[in-house]
This record gives structure tokens, C-alpha cells and sequence, in this order.
């Protein structure tokens, strides 16, 4: 992955000079207007404080804390909150995908919004789930919980299902899935995201390496076309096939890393993808 990133920071950074070359060139040749100047100005300086980010991150990795949040039972508890609605043909492999991270003390809760195909059976029939008393707490407002499953076999755990009226957003969804979490991290994604094994690790470790409270956490999102994905996890990235898709790729990836990594060394970042986000 470190090769990976710092052969993309050299595309930006080659990107970046060319700019600037033709910045100089406009410059002396015609008069350009403040704004566009200043456009210029800004793209040059979110590169380098993107690249100031990224080095400063990859400096950070700790692999001695990496294995004991792999490992340790008093690791700050997540609470995966997946919703979804009629994703009856890849529920199965979706759910197993997001069962299979290497953390120690996480959960998935995931909540089928209202659906009209058979998400639900499915899921009862693969994961043997039986319904359980549960009493909910409605900290934050959704649509009514009709039901909640947990499954008969001990392999599946961390595995809770719930059942409730569609809300019509996904943001209801989601507050039902705050409502039954029982970890104070709650890890916001789609249920067809497909994370990296050491996402939870990752992303608390951001937590955990800051010295000030800390709001919420992102990470970089990216398309899992030509993937190589087994059983719901992912075994080799691999960029897309069809021309369209890769510039849709390179927008993904100068978003985050030339972006968001660069409003992150001022520490003020937009907003968190509602992708995958922790808080």
C-alpha cells in the first residue's frame, strides 16, 4: 500500500508542476485574473499539504498497537451500521465481507430499511437468526423497529440484524442502527462497501494517535471494479477495465488523497463520505 500511495503523490506532484509551468507561462504572456490565480495558488499548496499528510501518516503506522488492536478485548469497541434495502442478491456475501475484519471487539448491525424482496429471509436462512426481546433505547429518531435477530450460532456473534419500517433516507436507517449499537464507535457505511481487513485498526488508530477529541474519521474510498473479491473479501484491488470507470477512478483518488488530505493538515476536512465514516 506505501508504494501505492507515493507512486499516486508523484502523479499529483508531476500534475501539479505542470500547472504551475503553464501558470508561469500565462502569467508572462497575458493578463489572467486574480481568481484564476488564486485557483492556481490553492491547488498547489492542497498538493503539498497533502503530501505533508500522507508522509506524516505513513510515519505514524505502529505495528506493535496494529497487532494489539487485532488482539486485545479492551480495545475501544465499533459498531459496524450497515443499512439495506432490497439487496437481496449479494446480502450474504456483503455481510460475510464486513464479518471478516481483523479487530477484536467489533459488531455488525445491519438494517434491512422496509425491503420488498427477500433480504430479510435470506438473511434469517443463512445466518440461522432467530428473533429476539430486545428493548430499544430511541436516542435518535427513526421509523418503528418492528424486529431483532441474533443468531443460534456462536460463530455469529457479532452479528445483529434489524428489522424496521423504510424511513424513506438512509439517515434513518442509519439512526436505527444508532439506537441498537452497543459500542460507543459507530462505523457508517453501505452494505455493499467492501473494506480493507484492517479498516477498524486503521481508523482507530487516527483516534487513538490524537491528542484532541476527535469527531469523526474517513477513509479513502475506492471502486472495486476488476477487484478481485472471494466470499466477500477483498483479495487483490485492481484498477478498472473500461476507460470511463478509471477517470471515475482518479477522481476518487484526487479527491481524498489531493483533497482531503490536504484540508486535513490545516485540520478542518469538509465533511466525512458517508461511505465509510467513523464517529
Amino acid at each position: 500500500m506505501k508504494h501505492f500511495i507515493f507512486s499516486i503523490e508523484f502523479v499529483f506532484g508531476f500534475y501539479c508542476l505542470l500547472l504551475l509551468i503553464v501558470y508561469v507561462m500565462l502569467f508572462r504572456m497575458s493578463s489572467i485574473s486574480i481568481r484564476k490565480n488564486l485557483r492556481m495558488i490553492v491547488y498547489v499548496m492542497l498538493f503539498r499539504m497533502s503530501s505533508i499528510s500522507i508522509r506524516k501518516n505513513l510515519r505514524k503506522r505502529n505495528s506493535r498497537r496494529v497487532q494489539t488492536l487485532m488482539e486485545s478485548e479492551i480495545a475501544p469497541g465499533v459498531s459496524i451500521v450497515a443499512p439495506a434495502y432490497n439487496e437481496s442478491v449479494t446480502i450474504v456475501n456483503n455481510v460475510r465481507s464486513l464479518m471478516t475484519l481483523f479487530y477484536s471487539r467489533y459488531e455488525v448491525v445491519i438494517v434491512n430499511d422496509g425491503s420488498k424482496d427477500d433480504t430479510l429471509e435470506k438473511l434469517i436462512k443463512e445466518f440461522d437468526l432467530v428473533q429476539v426481546d430486545f428493548l430499544v433505547d430511541y436516542l435518535v429518531p427513526c421509523k418503528e423497529i418492528k424486529a431483532i435477530y441474533k443468531s443460534r450460532d456462536i460463530s455469529h456473534k457479532r452479528l445483529t440484524i434489524v428489522d424496521k419500517i423504510n424511513g424513506g433516507s438512509k439517515a434513518d436507517a442509519v439512526n436505527a442502527g444508532i439506537n441498537v449499537a452497543s459500542f460507543p464507535y459507530i462505523l457508517n457505511t453501505d452494505v455493499d462497501c467492501v473494506l480493507a481487513n484492517d479498516t477498524l485498526v486503521q481508523l482507530i488508530e487516527a483516534v487513538l494517535d490524537s491528542k484532541e477529541r476527535v469527531i469523526a474519521v474517513g477513509a479513502t474510498l475506492r471502486m472495486s471494479n476488476s477487484s478481485y473479491v472471494d466470499s466477500g473479501m477483498l483479495v487483490e484491488a485492481a484498477l478498472p477495465k473500461p476507460i470511463l470507470a478509471r477517470f471515475q477512478e482518479m477522481e476518487y483518488i484526487r479527491s481524498y488523497l489531493l483533497g482531503k488530505m490536504g484540508w486535513n493538515y490545516l485540520n478542518c476536512i469538509p465533511n466525512v463520505s458517508g461511505g465509510i465514516g467513523i464517529v
